[in-house]
């Protein structure tokens, strides 16, 4: 027992502490004891730390956040364990101590291991040289709160808001700022500022704060996977645009031989606004259902009918499509991958000097650059390919009294009188290809639903899940330059 200084005698008997079992009582051997009712069995008691603890309840000392500082209720007074002496003293000056350990005295702050940090010279507060940062810094550091870009700024974990270093009172009150980032921006209320100072908007504080990057000249960011997001001003947080969720939505759902809503992405207008309505069309459904089948590892096969060709799109050409929603449509697996298939056909038709400059020709291949494959075409072209059906075009010509059907001139006038009959007819798929608003040379192909004696109705590949949406039928017949139409009862070999 000579470590402790205590007697055994005492122990067992004035002190509620017992030992049993044990050859070596306090030394290196196993021991089973009891002390103040709390087993220690089987535990060995060899250093200071375990004398301090054995120690400290003898004395009826209680344990603080400090595991070398105790606190004695009947002496009102803190006491330290004296590591050499392995015995308790008495702590003159503590104040209080921090949950972290570190505690303050009269004459300064101290980390938890007793290095003074900051101390009052001539009444003022200063760092020591054992802690030469900033003030702020030291005192920061001493309360446990996280730095951040803000000067003078800091995190309170445990409270969970920022706190500011206050140089009149030498502490730290509350904020002004409640929520910051790196780079300096911060919030504050319901405004958002820069590093300067200067007020930004909240898209822009927590794209920074996030990690969202802004597409250049858009209101479009993209999240760390490249995800295209918007923010709401409603929710205060970024979300999915409409074309990323689609992209989500492709990544699970496998391809059914089925036209479902898309978004386009490139300028294919032609090729989609065909796919559209054939979708809506009970024998363009069939002829697209046996025209599309997967395999038991996700590649797709589609046969295109008018040249009477397969072509498969692997697992590994769709997971890369998918991701490039810049150059294809999203949110319909057939779709993209009946678009993998027409831009192959046309890559062929280059390669091989197949290639034809007519847009009614089913070799029409008009951009043969690297990515640009499926730009331009015809709708005429994009029905016959994809179901071997003849389909009829009929356009605009500079003269008044006639038309061009498929690019024969004939008498009549390009109005609704001469289209109402295509129009009527149920079993027809129609695309029409209207000017822009101001009329320029750029013309957009959208699939016909239906008129009224207002309106007319039509879909827009850009997003087929908006449905129809009404345009004036003056607005729509002076725009009207092309109407693509098959009611897909002649082969094209007839």
């Amino acid at each position: 027992m000579g470590n402790f200084g205590l007697n055994i005698d005492k122990l067992n008997t004035g002190m509620g502490i017992s030992f049993s079992d044990s050859s070596t009582v306090l030394g290196t051997t196993k021991t089973n004891a009891s002390i103040f009712g709390v087993n220690i069995v089987n535990d060995e008691i060899q250093s200071n730390n375990e004398e301090k603890v054995v120690t400290a309840a003898s004395l009826g000392y209680k344990k603080t956040s400090n595991p070398d500082i105790y606190y004695s209720d009947t002496q009102n007074s803190y006491f330290i364990w004296d590591e050499t002496k392995n015995k308790f003293k008495k702590a003159k000056g503590i104040e209080n101590i921090l949950p972290n350990g570190n505690y303050k005295t009269d004459t300064g702050y101290f980390k938890k291991d007793g290095t003074l940090v900051a101390a009052y010279e001539n009444g003022n507060l200063a760092p020591t040289k054992e802690a030469p940062e900033k003030l702020p810094d030291v005192m920061a550091d001493y309360h446990g709160y996280s730095k951040t870009s803000i000067n003078n700024v800091f995190f309170d974990k445990e409270k969970n808001c920022y706190v500011e270093w206050d140089q009149n009172s030498e502490s730290f009150k509350k904020s002004r700022v409640d929520d910051a980032v790196e780079g300096g921006f911060y919030k504050s209320g319901e405004k958002y500022f820069d590093v300067d100072g200067y007020e930004i908007t909240a898209p822009y504080f927590y794209a920074q704060k996030y990690g969202y990057k802004k597409v250049f000249g858009t209101d479009i960011y993209k999240d760390s996977e490249g995800r295209e997001c918007k923010w709401n001003d409603e929710t205060k947080k970024f979300e999915l645009t409409d074309r990323a969720r689609l992209v989500e939505n492709m990544k699970n759902n496998p391809a059914d031989g089925e036209i479902g809503n898309f978004m386009q992405g490139t300028s294919d207008c032609w090729l989609l606004s065909s796919l559209n309505a054939l979708g809506d069309n009970e024998k363009g459904r069939e002829i697209l259902k046996n025209s599309i089948s997967t395999d038991e590892n996700g590649n797709i096969s589609v046969k295109l009918n008018g040249v009477n060709k397969i072509y498969v799109i692997t697992k590994a050409d769709m997971d890369a499509a998918i991701m490039d929603s810049k150059n294809y449509s999203v949110g319909d697996k057939d779709v993209l991958a009946i678009e993998l298939a027409v831009k192959k056909f046309r890559i062929e038709n280059y390669e091989n000097d197949t290639m034809s400059m007519n847009p009614l020709d089913l070799n029409y291949v008009k951009a043969h650059y690297v990515g640009y494959e499926l730009v331009g075409g015809d709708p005429k072209n994009a029905i016959e390919l994809l179901t071997g059906s003849k389909a009829t075009k009929i356009s605009k010509s500079a003269d008044d009294s006639t038309i061009f059907i498929n690019s024969r001139e004939t008498s009549g006038t390009f109005d609704e009188n001469f289209l109402k009959k295509y129009f009527d007819n149920p079993k027809n798929i129609i695309v029409t290809t209207l000017m822009d608003e101001n009329q320029s040379s750029d013309a957009h192909a959208l699939r016909f639903n239906s008129y009224d004696d207002k309106n007319v109705y039509l879909t827009d590949p850009y997003d087929t899940a908006a449905g129809p949406i009404a345009m004036s039928k003056e607005e729509f017949y002076k725009r009207l330059i092309a109407v693509d139409v098959s009611d897909l009862s002649s082969p094209l070999e007839d």
